[in-house]
């Protein structure tokens, strides 16, 4: 946990904590020089928020329910003599400053990854799928008695099913490793890409075989909102196909099998393979 370095104190009273169903809440008032009120909020703001220093096994405790200050919601006089600013009677300037900061935990299914930079995660596994035209030439029906091949518009559909895996990262801080690993993986050795060996995720402790994940791509955002410290979310999304993405449908198999080369030994690879081992962030480490 990264100290602060301007001088300040907590204001007698706080802090003010509670423990909501979405998670812990607290209010700090920090006093410090009212010249030094700006470099203050800059500090609290660093890193994605400072952590709050009040942990559950004593003041100051690394263990702290990974809450980060989010918002510095006022910042106003304390005590001390009005004069004017540097001889602008129309301005006032003052000996200290009070600072109202908010301090919040996220819900209880994200997964603090990286110590330092506390960045978030979730993970989602929703129901996809494609639909297929099978080749009509395969398939036949009966006609009273006889057994007829179907025309080329009489081609039948098949719905395979897949699973969208969707990792989102929260309070990554910009200009971090973090950013610039996940900027780096935005290139054509990653995406549209699958699995070349067997890959665990982070918090499912769910194996996927190789080549049946495909990574599919990578969104960041970040939003502004007055009082608040910024902070990157980045989403990727992989694409399950448990029966393999080199795989194909054959209809004399009823099953999905691989194609070869022409000389009959050497697996056709429709979807490039790679080696995921360079997510290191769904692993539990920081990217190197």
């Amino acid at each position: 946990m990264a100290a602060l370095t301007v001088e300040h104190s907590e204001l007698h009273g706080w802090p003010r904590e509670k423990w909501l169903q979405t998670g812990f809440f607290a209010e700090r008032k920090l006093v410090c020089a009212w010249a030094n009120r700006d470099a203050l909020v800059a500090e609290l703001g660093a890193s994605g928020g400072h952590v709050y220093p009040y942990g559950t096994l004593g003041q100051g405790s690394s263990d702290s329910f990974s809450a980060r200050a989010i918002a510095v919601t006022d910042v106003r006089p304390l005590g001390g003599a009005v004069t004017a600013l540097n001889g602008n009677t129309e301005l006032a300037d003052y000996a200290k400053a009070v600072i109202t900061v908010i301090y919040i935990t996220p819900s209880l299914d994200w997964v603090v990854l990286d110590g330092e930079n506390s960045v978030l995660m979730t993970e989602e596994l929703a129901p996809a799928g494609e639909f297929i035209t099978l080749d009509n030439t395969e398939y036949f029906r009966l006609e009273g008695a006889e057994i007829v091949r179907l025309k080329p518009g009489e081609a039948p559909g098949k719905r395979v099913s897949q699973m969208s895996y969707t990792i989102t990262y929260f309070n990554v801080v910009p200009g971090t490793a973090w950013t610039q690993f996940l900027l780096d993986v935005v290139d054509t050795d990653v995406v549209n890409h699958c699995n070349v060996a067997a890959w665990t995720t982070s918090t499912l402790a769910f194996t996927f075989v190789a080549q049946t994940v495909q990574y599919m791509w990578t969104k960041l955002s970040r939003t502004f909102q007055t009082g608040e410290f910024p902070t990157w979310t980045i989403q990727q999304r992989f694409l399950f196909f448990a029966h393999g993405w080199n795989n194909v449908w054959n209809p004399s198999a009823d099953n999905f099998e691989p194609l070869y080369e022409d000389d009959g030994a050497t697996e056709k690879i429709l979807v490039p393979t790679v080696d995921f081992d360079k997510f290191k962030l769904f692993l539990g480490a920081a990217p190197e």
